[in-house]
C-alpha cells in the first residue's frame, strides 16, 4: 500500500482510482463514465486483434472479413463483441450525457470537462463511421459514398477535398486503406482525450445529484464506489455475452453481409442506429450546405450549454420547468433516431423537419426561456418568506428516509399543524407560484385540438395527439409531484385544507354524475321509445346484445369485490394497519386490471360496433366513459399505494387515497346502473 501511495506511476492511479474523493451521494447515474473507460479498453483490445488479420483492400476487405469470422480461432467472437460494444458505447455515452444535463455537470467549474466530453462524441462518432465502413459490404460503400460527398458542399475546396479523401474519383482501394490508418490512429487520440477528460474532471472533482458544493461529505473512491461500478460493470458483460452468443446481429444492418457493388444501390441507404439523429437533421434540410451545417451544428451546439443556460441552480431539483423541457428534448432525440432510419417520403420528412425545428429551438430558445422562468420562480419563493418554513416551526416537515417509527409517528407531526404554528394568520395554504396550471391548460388545449384534427383526417394530426398526451402525461406527472411534496414534505395540508380538497372531490364527482345522467338519459329515450329506422324495436333488427349473463356479471363480481378490497384498506388505514391497507390497495389493483382485460376482450368479441345505430354508439358511449374512469380510477389507487410503501399516507393524514376511494366508490355505483340498463335490462 506504501508503494501504491509513493510509486510515480502508481501514485497518480491510485490518486484517480483509490483515494480519489467523490461526493457520497452519487448515485448509480455516475456509473457510465467507468462503463465508458471500459468500452473503450475492450475496442482497443479487439481492434488490435481483429487488425492482424484484417486486410486493408477493396477486393479483400469483405473477404477478410468473412475469413476472420470462420478461419480465426475466436475470431468470430472477437469481431462480434468489437461490433456490438460499439453500440453499447454510443448507448453509454447519450446516457452519461443525458445525465450531465439533467444534473447541470455543464456549468462551472466543470465547463472543461464537459467541452472535452462533447468533442470525444464528436471523435467517437468519426471513427465509428471509419470503422463501419471497413466491413465494406453495400451498407459500408453507400454510407461512405453519401457521407463523404457531403464534403463536396463546401465552397471552392469541396469537390477536391473529397477526391483527396476517396484516393480517387469514387470510393475504392485507396479510401479502404486511408479509412483503415484514420480509424486505427483515432482510437489511441479518443483514449487521449479521455485522459484529458478525467484530468480536467480530477481538478474540481465530481458533481452530485443535489447540485451544491460537496466538500463536506466525501469518500474515497475504493472501495465505496468502486464496487458500486462494479454491479454495473458486470451488467455490461451479462450484455455483451447475451449479443454476441443470440443477438450479434441486433444492432446491424443486414445489407452489411452483402459484398460491396457499386453497380448496385440498396433501396434505403442508412447508417447504424447511433447516428441516426444526426442523418435525420441531415435529410431535413432540403440545401445539401445547410444541411451539413445543421448535422455538425446539432453536436457542437451542445458546446454552448453552459452559456445558454441562465439558470441559478444547479441541475433540475428545483428548476421544474427545466426538468420538464429536458425530457421533451429526450423525446425529439428517439424521434429523430425513428425518422433517420424510414423512407424519406412524406410524412417522415415532414416529421423530421419539425423535430429537427424543435432541438435547435429547444437550445436556442426553451433552454434560456426555460432557466428565467425557473429563476422567477425561486426568487418570488424565497421572498414570500412568510410562507416560507422551516423544520424548527413546521412539525410537518420530515425526514422521509428515518426509520419506519419517525415516518408512523408523521401523523402526529401533521395533526399538530395549526394556523398559529405555521407563522400565518390563517389556517390555509397559499399556493406558490407554479407554471403548471397554464402549461396544463396549454397541453390540454393542444390535445383537443389535435383529437379534433384526427377525426376529420389531417395529416400528422395524430403524432400530435400522441405528443401532447405524452406531454401531457410528462407535466401532470410533474405537477402531482408538487403536490405531494407540499402535503407530505411540506406539511401545508392543515386540516381546513384537507377538507376543503376533500369538498373539491365530491363537487368533481358531482360533475361526473351529470354526464353519465345524460348518457342513461339517452339511451332510455332511444330504447323506450324505439324510432321507427330502428325498426321499432330493442334492440334494433340486427344488433345481437351481449349476454348479461357472461362476462358482465364477472365484471360486476370483479368491481364489487375491488369496492370491498379497497374499503378493507382504508379501514386498515385508518386502524393503523399498514401493511393490511397495502394488501388491500394491491388486491383492488388487481381486481381493477382484470376487468379492464376483460372489457376489452368483451369490445373485440363484440357482434355489433360504434357505428351500428343508436344501440352502438351510447352502448360504446357509456361502456367505453365508465372504462375511462376504471383507468383513470387504477392510476389514483396505485398511486395512493406508493405513498403507503413510502410512508407519506398516514392513519390521520392521506387526504389523496379518501379522494381516490370516493372515485372508486363512485366507479362502483356506475357500473351497477350500466349493467341493470345497458346488459340486463336493455337487452
Amino acid at each position: 500500500m506504501r508503494l501504491l501511495k509513493t510509486h510515480p506511476i502508481l501514485g497518480l492511479v491510485n490518486s484517480y482510482l483509490v483515494d480519489s474523493p467523490q461526493p457520497s451521494n452519487l448515485s448509480y447515474a455516475w456509473n457510465g463514465g467507468s462503463l465508458l473507460g471500459l468500452c473503450l479498453i475492450t475496442q482497443l483490445a479487439t481492434g488490435i486483434f481483429l487488425a492482424m488479420h484484417y486486410i486493408a483492400s477493396a477486393d479483400l476487405a469483405f473477404i477478410s472479413v468473412e475469413s476472420i469470422m470462420r478461419d480465426v480461432n475466436s475470431g468470430w467472437m472477437i469481431r462480434y463483441i468489437h461490433a456490438n460494444t460499439a453500440s453499447l458505447f454510443f448507448a453509454i455515452i447519450y446516457l452519461h450525457i443525458a445525465r450531465g444535463m439533467w444534473y447541470g455537470s455543464y456549468g462551472t467549474p466543470r465547463t472543461l470537462p464537459w467541452s472535452i466530453g462533447v468533442i470525444i462524441l464528436i471523435l467517437l462518432i468519426v471513427t465509428a463511421f471509419l470503422g463501419y465502413v471497413l466491413v465494406y459490404g453495400q451498407m459500408s460503400l453507400w454510407g461512405a459514398t453519401v457521407i463523404t460527398n457531403l464534403v463536396s458542399a463546401v465552397p471552392w475546396i469541396g469537390d477536391a477535398t473529397r477526391d483527396l479523401i476517396w484516393g480517387g474519383f469514387s470510393v475504392g482501394d485507396p479510401t479502404v486503406t486511408r479509412f483503415f490508418t484514420f480509424h486505427y490512429t483515432a482510437a489511441f487520440i479518443l483514449a487521449a482525450f479521455a485522459a484529458m477528460h478525467m484530468l480536467a474532471l480530477h481538478e474540481h472533482g465530481s458533481g452530485n445529484p443535489l447540485g451544491i458544493s460537496s466538500n463536506a461529505d466525501k469518500l474515497p473512491m475504493h472501495p465505496f464506489f468502486t464496487l458500486k461500478d462494479c454491479v454495473t460493470i458486470v451488467g455490461f458483460f451479462l450484455v455483451v455475452a447475451y449479443l454476441i452468443s443470440y443477438a450479434p446481429n441486433l444492432l446491424g444492418h443486414p445489407d452489411n453481409y452483402i459484398p460491396a457493388n457499386p453497380m448496385s444501390t440498396p433501396a434505403s441507404i442508412v447508417p447504424e442506429w447511433y447516428l441516426l439523429p444526426f442523418y435525420a437533421i441531415l435529410r431535413s434540410v432540403p440545401n445539401k450546405l445547410l444541411g451539413v451545417i445543421a448535422m455538425l451544428a446539432s453536436l457542437l451546439i451542445l458546446l454552448a450549454m453552459p452559456i445558454l443556460d441562465l439558470g441559478r441552480f444547479r441541475g433540475v431539483q428545483h428548476r421544474p420547468v427545466t426538468r420538464f423541457i429536458l425530457v421533451t428534448l429526450a423525446v425529439s432525440f428517439v424521434i429523430l433516431l425513428q425518422l433517420g432510419a424510414l423512407h424519406v417520403e412524406a410524412p417522415f420528412v415532414t416529421l423530421g423537419q419539425i423535430t429537427s425545428v424543435f432541438y435547435f429551438a429547444w437550445f436556442l430558445v426553451l433552454l434560456p426561456l426555460a432557466a428565467l422562468i425557473d429563476n422567477t420562480f425561486g426568487e418570488i419563493t424565497l421572498s414570500q418568506s412568510s410562507y416560507s418554513l422551516t423544520s424548527q416551526n413546521r412539525p410537518g416537515i420530515r425526514n422521509f428516509s428515518t426509520s419506519a417509527k419517525s415516518n408512523q409517528d408523521l401523523s402526529t407531526h401533521i395533526s399538530s399543524i395549526r394556523a398559529g404554528e405555521l407563522g400565518q394568520g390563517h389556517p390555509f395554504h397559499l399556493v406558490d407560484s407554479s407554471p403548471w396550471p397554464l402549461s396544463t391548460s396549454v397541453i390540454l388545449g393542444t390535445v383537443a385540438a389535435s383529437l379534433i384534427l384526427t377525426f376529420y383526417g389531417a395529416t400528422n394530426a395524430s403524432f400530435l395527439l400522441l405528443i401532447s398526451t405524452i406531454a401531457l402525461i410528462i407535466n401532470m406527472s410533474l405537477w402531482f409531484s408538487d403536490i405531494i411534496s407540499e402535503g407530505s414534505l411540506n406539511g401545508d395540508h392543515t386540516m381546513s385544507v384537507v377538507k376543503m380538497l376533500t369538498n373539491g372531490m365530491v363537487l368533481f364527482i358531482i360533475t361526473e354524475v351529470m354526464f353519465f345522467f345524460f348518457v342513461f338519459w339517452g339511451y332510455l329515450h332511444s330504447s323506450l321509445s324505439p324510432a321507427v329506422e330502428l325498426g321499432s324495436l330493442w334492440p334494433p333488427v340486427g344488433i345481437e346484445p351481449l349476454n348479461a349473463a357472461a362476462i358482465p356479471t364477472l365484471n360486476t363480481i370483479l368491481l364489487l369485490s375491488s369496492g370491498a378490497a379497497v374499503t378493507w384498506s382504508h379501514h386498515a388505514l385508518l386502524s393503523g394497519n399498514r401493511s393490511g391497507s397495502i394488501n388491500g390497495a394491491i388486491l383492488t389493483i388487481v381486481l381493477a386490471v382484470i376487468f379492464t382485460f376483460l372489457q376489452g376482450y368483451e369490445y373485440v368479441t363484440a357482434t355489433f360496433t360504434m357505428s351500428d345505430s343508436v344501440y352502438g354508439n351510447i352502448f360504446f358511449l357509456g361502456t367505453g366513459a365508465h372504462g375511462l374512469h376504471v383507468i383513470m380510477g387504477t392510476i389514483m389507487i396505485a398511486v395512493a399505494t406508493l405513498r403507503l410503501v413510502f410512508y407519506h399516507a398516514t392513519s390521520q393524514h392521506h387526504v389523496g387515497y379518501e379522494a381516490a376511494i370516493l372515485y372508486w366508490h363512485f366507479v362502483d355505483v356506475v357500473w351497477l346502473v350500466l349493467y341493470v340498463i345497458f346488459y340486463w335490462w336493455g337487452s
